[in-house]
């Protein structure tokens, strides 16, 4: 089983640090409105609690959202995840310290894949996450803000400085942490093999944003104790009915952790996660009432694990090894490439419906590999085995819906988007085969609604509920 499926490495909707479990990720924005739109990236960027200085300051405003992937759901399988989350943005002014936010984020992370008997196989990742942060405004031309967030027992402090000049250049410097907590165990014959992946990296961020009125834009992330993570975000606005935005993103999560047999140590693994995107985002408003939107993006995503297994329990586990000191190696990737149209007509002041189409290819690649070091010389290779991966790629498609309705102060957004394999490709016995859904009618139509009814899962839901003071 591919444990690189499972990963997306970006912030999760709870808004915090959080590197989270959810394969949907690879594909969609986590924001009603682009997920509505079928789009890869949002137009807007999320309110990041732990980084106070990026809080709105136009308006505070309590939220709830609920998120739910259900990825795959059948009699062998089910691999599921939610989260929720509330939070509040309060402004205010103080004297001496000029334009204060205040916010606040409590949230839940959790997320399982397991066979139809979750005592067999499971992955799994749960965490709660409480975050307070406060933001001051003295000068026009100075920031700063600070806070503290609560990952299941352990806490965490973070800060923040911007300086500029407002409306042209910006600089900001902040420290946090980010979270990766990830457990996966295999049962046979009542004996348990289990892993996690666990680290809490502390990362220093720059980042430099130069504006042009509401022209263009540019932001430059990097982080300066991790040369590998960065970000580029541009934004065009040649006219008032054209957008465009362009943006890249690259990161990558070091880890190592014990593997436990039968509830004690018995070795040890390490290696990187890693993910780089690259978006293309146009938006053309049609008319007063109608958006039409489209995006392309390319991602690459890589798993790469080490280590070594020893002790009795293991040969328990898995009896058709030669004993002895074992050594593996896991290297597994997707790279995607997908395309995206989009609409959003406003029916009326309060209603706002969006609709998407997605196009989806992934190429995939992977191989697990095992040895014993030869005896007494401690390197070399002895009864080496390799488990590629079968299956090489895949074509999907995508529908999305989303429907916004606004009363008041009061914003109410659900997104629906449903993923749809049209086909398959896979190794096997040397020769490479393309399998493809079983159809009953010969129109697109139908291939993709037999789609769906062969494939049970493959949907995401998104429900946003915010409330302007």
């Amino acid at each position: 089983m591919l444990f690189i499926s499972c990963f997306a490495l970006w912030p999760t909707l709870g808004h915090t640090e959080i590197v989270a479990l959810q394969p949907f990720m690879f594909f969609y924005a986590n924001e009603p409105r682009a997920l509505g739109l079928g789009l890869p990236e949002s137009f807007e960027h999320a309110a990041n609690f732990s980084d106070p200085v990026s809080l709105s300051t136009d308006r505070s405003e309590l939220g709830l959202a609920y998120h739910f992937e259900n990825i795959l759901h059948d009699k062998d399988t089910k691999l599921s995840g939610q989260q929720l989350a509330a939070t509040g943005v309060l402004n205010f002014n103080l004297p001496y310290a000029g334009a204060t936010t205040a916010g606040l984020h409590l949230g839940n992370i959790e997320s399982n894949y397991c066979t139809s008997n979750p005592d067999e196989y499971t992955v799994a990742q749960r965490a709660d996450a409480q975050t307070i942060s406060v933001a001051m405004r003295p000068y026009a031309f100075l920031s700063a803000g600070a806070g503290v967030e609560r990952i299941d027992s352990n806490n965490n402090f973070f800060f923040g400085v911007e300086t500029g000049i407002p409306g042209w250049l910006k600089l900001k410097y902040r420290e946090f942490q980010q979270h990766v907590d990830l457990s996966a165990a295999v049962i046979v014959d009542s004996n348990e093999g289990r892993f996690r992946v666990k680290t809490d990296d502390n990362v220093r961020e720059l980042t430099l944003n130069a504006a042009v009125k509401s022209f263009f834009s540019l932001t430059l992330v990097a982080e300066l104790n991790r040369d590998n993570n960065r970000a580029v975000d541009v934004n065009i606005a040649p006219s008032e009915k054209l957008k465009v935005a362009y943006r890249f993103a690259e990161h990558q999560y070091s880890f190592q952790d014990s593997i436990m047999f039968g509830g004690s140590p018995q070795g040890r693994i390490g290696g990187t996660a890693a993910a780089e995107g690259r978006t293309l985002l146009l938006q053309y408003q049609y008319s007063n009432t109608v958006a039409l939107v489209s995006a392309a993006k390319q991602g690459r995503y890589q798993f790469d694990a080490s280590g070594q297994a020893d002790g009795t329990q293991l040969f328990d586990f898995w009896d058709a090894l030669v004993i002895g000191e074992r050594k593996f190696s896991a290297n597994y990737a997707i790279e995607t490439t997908q395309y995206a149209l989009g609409i959003e007509v406003r029916n009326t002041p309060a209603v706002t419906l969006r609709g998407g189409l997605q196009y989806i290819r992934l190429n995939t690649r992977g191989e697990f590999d095992h040895w014993i070091p030869i005896p007494i010389l401690g390197f070399g290779k002895f009864d080496a085995q390799a488990i590629p991966l079968p299956y090489t790629g895949a074509t999907l498609a995508g529908l999305s819906f989303g429907v916004s309705y606004q009363v008041g102060a009061v914003d109410v957004s659900y997104a629906l988007s449903q993923l749809i394999p049209l086909s398959q490709r896979k190794v096997a016995d040397g020769q490479a085969t393309e399998d493809k859904p079983k159809v009953d009618t010969g129109r697109v139509s139908g291939d993709l609604w037999d789609g769906i009814k062969n494939n049970p899962g493959g949907n995401l839901h998104l429900l946003t509920i915010t409330w302007k003071l």
